[in-house]
């Protein structure tokens, strides 16, 4: 297992971990309705999106170590990734103003959970694509060398 397949599934497990995190508070604040709630789960979005900050900028220093194939394997991942973001915000926003209607309004607290529900996808799809594609290659290596 190289580097990059070790960074995929330590960002997949992370990225799980946030999915509990996140979902959880934020379903018991559904059930509860209340303002103090609402407030807690606020700063529990900021502190979850500054520790995602942390984790981004601690992630572009360490991607000057790949070789030249992880880099290649990463940037495609990372594409993929984008991709399917900014897929998730339309589709978040356009499911959103049909279900809610124009006349309506949307809480503001929908806007954070839209953004770091995104983010945790987008970065599960780079996870899933890193070890796809290093698993292609391992396989296309096997065949290779058994010719």
């Amino acid at each position: 297992m190289n580097r990059l397949q070790k960074k995929a599934w330590t960002e997949m497990i992370a990225a799980i971990i946030l999915i509990v995190l996140i979902t959880i508070p934020y379903m018991l604040h559904l059930s509860k309705q209340s303002t103090p709630a609402l407030s807690g789960f606020i700063i529990y979005i900021v502190i979850v999106g500054f520790i995602l900050l942390i984790g981004h900028l601690n992630e572009v220093k360490n991607i000057k170590q790949f070789d030249e194939r992880e880099h290649f394997i990463y940037e495609k991942s990372s594409s993929l990734s984008t991709y399917v973001f900014i897929l998730y915000l339309l589709a978040f926003s356009f499911i959103s103003f049909c279900l809610i209607g124009p006349d309506h309004t949307v809480p503001v607290v929908w806007m954070p959970v839209m953004v770091l529900t995104g983010y945790v996808l987008a970065q599960c799809i780079q996870s899933i694509a890193i070890l796809l594609q290093c698993a292609k290659e391992d396989d296309d290596e096997t065949e290779g060398g058994a010719v």
